[in-house]
């Protein structure tokens, strides 16, 4: 029964759902089916243990038809209908979280009734609704085109006065709607084709996009056309010039967005960061540093429940130790550490802890953070492992660091779930540590010419290397 359709589904309920179904269940509008409450009533009081004992079939029928031998036949239509019923349950609980969306269902029935009374009142209601709008996203756009439309509808069927027809708010609003969709399914397509090489039909964008050029002053006051008009030119001309003016927008009109949508915003911000910082434009170090600030001053970067992941807590570390704001990395860690999982929470703690040691020179403060912890996700592992080498290198633990060399190739090698361009990126971060290490050892033993002339060979060695993980460190080392 693990597998079956309804019992997956109601995994997914909060307590507060599961007692709301119930109630839908028992409501004569919704249900009259005295089989399908006594089931729904029996798996709501087991909720949320609904493990293969309590499930299975001959117990579940004999809690609910203790007097009636086993149906299965029947019991199977039980759950389908169960089933039915909590789809149409997932539907009410859509339409009432969306008001507005069951105000024009009314307003459309009322007019279709001819309540004109009631109708106008609802009509008010949503007008009001509509000027109160927290947010002018596309949604927003589409809401004021479903109202000029039933404006548009009673024009039609009812007055017939040109005063108040909605005709042309409807298509306005209808435009908006429509270019602000597009402008955002094609960033979001320009995505995909990078990563993913999917190429698609761009439809009408062009005549989008060539509107807007022209009349770009008629479109700045309109938010959830323009920024994603900016988006797409960013990912289109990848200029840095593009993406300033988009980080000033978005710091501008952050208000007239919901938080993931927000967050989507700055995710595009984010990956240009990374691009340019990948091809050795340093001074997107502070910008994507920045860029995670204003994610955590609107707490954007948080789930529904407010925890913040582990590799966003690890990310943000990264990016402000490379700013040289030790100070309030020192105090993010901290702060934040009660913000993670608890299930990763001390690991995460440790390593970021560790790493801010390390970019401050406490290297002996490094090396207990790290023994001490074993981790069990992969990618924790390897990222302390190569701080970990480095710690060694810079306290000179010359056994210590070439025992560690030769244990962490041999986890690259043992372990079959690390891509190809992962094992090459550490495999070729020890080559060249060794190396370097090596070098740096022979300072004092060989004549200062010899040790320049090794310095460049290793120099153009790793610039050929393609991938090396802590490629920057390594380049820093050889001066």
């Amino acid at each position: 029964m693990q597998d079956n359709s309804l019992i997956f589904a109601l995994k997914k309920l909060s307590r507060k759902e599961m007692t709301r179904f119930r109630e839908v269940s028992l409501s004569p509008y919704f249900n009259k089916h005295a089989g399908v409450q006594a089931l729904i009533g029996y798996l709501s009081d087991k909720y949320p243990d609904f493990s293969a004992k309590v499930c299975a079939r001959e117990m579940i029928w004999k809690k609910i038809f203790p007097k009636e031998e086993y149906n299965y036949p029947h019991l199977a239509l039980l759950f389908t209908y169960s089933l039915r019923l909590l789809e149409r349950f997932f539907a009410i609980e859509k339409l009432e979280a969306h008001d507005t969306d069951a105000q024009f269902l009314t307003a459309e029935y009322l007019r279709e009734r001819r309540l004109l009374k009631q109708y106008e009142k609802t009509q008010k209601t949503i007008e009001k609704q509509l000027n109160k709008a927290e947010f002018r996203d596309a949604d927003y756009y589409y809401q004021k085109y479903l109202f000029a439309n039933e404006r548009d509808q009673k024009y039609l069927k009812i007055t017939q006065k040109l005063e108040d027809d909605g005709l042309q708010e409807k298509q306005d609003s209808l435009d908006l709607w429509f270019m602000a969709m597009k402008l955002r399914d094609a960033c979001e397509m320009k995505m995909r084709q990078r990563y993913f090489g999917k190429e698609y039909e761009a439809g009408l964008l062009s005549e989008i996009l060539a509107k807007i050029k022209s009349q770009t002053t008629d479109y700045q006051n309109t938010p959830a056309v323009f920024i994603y008009y900016l988006v797409y030119e960013l990912l289109s001309n990848e200029a840095q010039a593009d993406y300033f003016v988009l980080k000033e927008k978005v710091e501008k009109e952050a208000a007239y967005f919901s938080k993931s949508e927000l967050q989507n915003f700055y995710n595009y911000l984010q990956n240009f960061c990374i691009q340019q910082i990948n091809k050795g434009e340093t001074t997107f170090l502070n910008e994507i540093f920045i860029i995670y600030q204003s994610q955590l001053e609107r707490e954007l970067i948080f789930d529904k429940k407010g925890t913040l992941a582990e590799w966003n807590y690890k990310n943000i570390v990264t990016a402000g130790l490379r700013s040289n704001a030790y100070d309030w990395v020192r105090n993010f860690i901290e702060d934040y550490k009660a913000r993670l999982s608890p299930s990763v929470a001390e690991n995460a703690y440790s390593f970021n802890l560790a790493s801010y040691f390390f970019a401050t020179e406490k290297y002996r403060d490094v090396l207990p953070l790290l023994i001490q912890v074993e981790y069990s996700d992969i990618r924790y592992k390897l990222d302390a492992r190569a701080l970990l080498l480095r710690t060694y290198y810079h306290l000179e633990e010359t056994e210590a660091f070439y025992a560690l060399c030769d244990a962490f190739n041999q986890l690259l090698l043992r372990n079959k779930d690390l891509t190809d361009f992962q094992r090459t990126g550490y495999q070729n971060m020890i080559r060249m540590s060794r190396k370097v290490f090596a070098w740096h050892g022979s300072r004092d033993f060989v004549k200062k010419v010899d040790f320049g002339l090794e310095q460049g060979k290793l120099s153009n060695e790793l610039e050929a290397l393609n991938p090396v993980f802590n490629a920057a460190w390594l380049r820093g080392e050889l001066g």
